[in-house]
């Protein structure tokens, strides 16, 4: 199964949404994907609209993405949630969405029942938080347990927001900034915080400039 090459702009719900979808040879592949604006009305539905959203779900690979959450009643950029073995690489998330729930990358178990979070990698991607009322946080995060969460990571990513320090925050616990969130869980340790220096082209996609740090 892939879902490639698709405009998913403006919708009340999720973006793209894989619900219990879990493939044990072939992976699941979401690609080359333009996903912007996507929400719900949260006092009717009582959820916000995530960018992509793996729900209890194994085996997705997740690649070159772009994906826009909007201001109001937006959600995290891509949420892992009760997930196994999903890689992410080469996403860009831009987060706009006020709600301080939200981040650009979103990675959890949430106490789920009888589900796991194991050996999911977030690697090579970059998160940039728009605006002075957008929630400041990069990523949500469950560290590693050893047994219901475990072999997860991140590394390798670009993370940066236009005004003040960019935060990450482990689920129910503290937040931090970059280096104790790095010190803290030992991940992204060859991540950086810098500014991506983005381009937008006439069709409203997001790119790196050439002297972006984000050009490798």
């Amino acid at each position: 199964m892939v879902v490639e090459d698709c405009w998913v702009v403006d919708n009340n719900g999720h973006g793209i949404w894989l619900d219990q979808l879990r493939s044990n040879s072939t992976p699941v592949v979401i690609r080359n994907n333009f996903v912007k604006g996507n929400m719900s009305l949260w006092d009717q539905l009582g959820y916000q609209g995530h960018g992509l959203f793996l729900e209890i779900s194994s085996n997705i690979v997740v690649y070159n993405n772009v994906v826009v959450t909007p201001i109001t009643n937006g959600g995290h950029g891509i949420l892992i949630f009760g997930s196994d073995s999903c890689r992410l690489f080469n996403n860009t998330m831009i987060h706009n969405a006020t709600n301080w729930q939200t981040a650009g990358i979103c990675m959890i178990l949430a106490g789920r029942p009888g589900k796991t979070l194991y050996a999911n990698r977030v690697t090579n991607n970059i998160v940039l938080v728009v605006g002075s009322d957008a929630s400041p946080f990069g990523v949500h995060y469950e560290d590693n347990n050893g047994s219901t969460i475990a072999g997860n990571a991140y590394d390798k990513n670009l993370y940066y927001r236009e005004v003040g320090p960019i935060s990450f925050q482990e689920y129910g616990e503290d937040s931090y900034y970059f280096s104790g969130y790095t010190n803290a869980t030992g991940w992204d340790s060859h991540s950086h915080e810098a500014n991506p220096w983005f381009m937008v082209d006439e069709d409203w996609l997001w790119f790196p400039a050439s002297n972006s740090p984000a050009v490798n």
